[in-house]
């Protein structure tokens, strides 16, 4: 699991969706086509606090997650992609292990954005908004739990980075580099 906290945030724009999103508690991204909707303007939350056209509340099929573990879903995970993306569409609601709550984000598009997109989907996780429902001994926790690598960083430190890593990469001959690892015996 490569982490993006994009598909963990509920977020809309500048405003957040803070209302209950229903009986499964979910919270994720604002939709399939992105935090602006369609039209292409930021949402502002309606009344009782639930933006317009947040998913978590919009749609009931949103109470019923994908659980992205468990014997049925390491049995035939492609399957289990199949059916999120024929109940959901491209952003599916999850719980991940130990039931916590997260989106899934399967369509090329959306995910486009997600990655695209650092103002809204950031790669900090510290940004999360669910960190209270995380259990402390949470067996994703090495994979998701901020630390000062590289893909957790945002703005000009991954900018500085990115370039230090660009460079080291530039000095490497791809040529010799595959003949030396072709050389080398295998364990």
């Amino acid at each position: 699991m490569y982490p993006r906290t994009a598909a963990l945030l509920h977020r809309h724009e500048e405003d957040r969706c803070d209302e209950p999103p229903g009986p499964a508690g979910l919270s994720g991204p604002s939709g399939p086509s992105g935090p602006t909707g369609r039209g292409g303007r930021a949402r502002r939350p309606g009344p009782g606090g639930a933006a317009p056209g947040c998913p978590a509340h919009a749609d009931p099929s949103y109470a019923s997650p994908a659980l992205l573990y468990g014997e049925r879903y390491l049995r035939n995970p492609a399957e289990s992609y199949e059916r999120m993306r024929r109940d959901h569409g491209q952003v599916a609601p999850v719980l991940l292990e130990s039931d916590v709550p997260a989106w899934l984000v399967l369509g090329y598009r959306e995910i486009r954005q997600v990655v695209t997109d650092v103002q809204t989907y950031g790669r900090d996780s510290r940004r999360w908004n669910r960190w209270d429902e995380v259990p402390s001994d949470w067996p994703l926790m090495p994979w998701v739990a901020h630390s000062p690598m590289i893909h957790f960083t945002e703005g000009d430190e991954h900018r500085r980075r990115s370039a230090a890593v660009s460079d080291a990469l530039a000095s490497v001959d791809p040529f010799e580099l595959r003949r030396t690892a072709s050389a080398s015996p295998t364990r």
